[in-house]
């Protein structure tokens, strides 16, 4: 009878060389991650395939001691790759018919793509505080009453980030 030896990438070199980390952030940020790339990714693009282009890229080649803020690097590993992605699929049809260039559904999909890159860059410029509020409002569904107990900071300090957050928005997507 066989063994059965689990798959690793490296063949269990990184682990024993203390990539406890990685096993620590799939636990921690996977479902996150997963809920943020079914948020942006344009129709056609599988959800689970890119997460795990985003853990087998960050495996390859995060330093975790220099990554401060785990989620924000997967986050940002995750656009990244969704670009990619998009990319290397135009880059291969564009060798086919130009009638393929001009179809009304794959131009909706680019500009859902820029569209949503531009929201995650513009929250990305927030600062840590407002954004904090922003994300714990928009994306956990938190009342402000909830966000100001989460943070310890008044409701009138939540509503004034959140504030700030919209008027950047509106000054920078509009």
């Amino acid at each position: 009878m066989a063994k059965i030896v689990p798959l690793t990438i490296d063949g269990g070199k990184r682990r024993e060389a203390g990539y406890d980390w990685f096993d620590q952030w799939m636990e921690a940020y996977r479902s996150a991650l997963q809920r943020y790339v079914q948020r942006v990714c344009p129709p056609g693009l599988d959800v689970d395939d890119i997460v795990q282009e985003v853990f087998l890229r960050v495996w390859r080649s995060a330093e975790p001691d220099a990554v401060e803020n785990p989620r924000a690097y997967l986050m940002v590993a995750a656009r990244n790759t969704i670009v990619d992605l998009l990319r290397k699929h135009r880059e291969a049809s564009s060798g086919g018919a130009a009638a393929e260039l001009d179809n009304p559904q794959r131009k909706g999909t680019l500009d859902f793509c820029e569209l949503t890159l531009a929201i995650e860059r513009a929250i990305s410029e927030l600062p840590e505080k407002c954004r904090a509020v922003f994300m714990l409002c928009r994306y956990d569904g938190l009342s402000t009453t909830e966000i100001s107990q989460r943070m310890k900071i008044s409701e009138r300090m939540v509503q004034k980030h959140l504030a700030r957050a919209l008027s950047h928005f509106h000054r920078n997507l509009m």
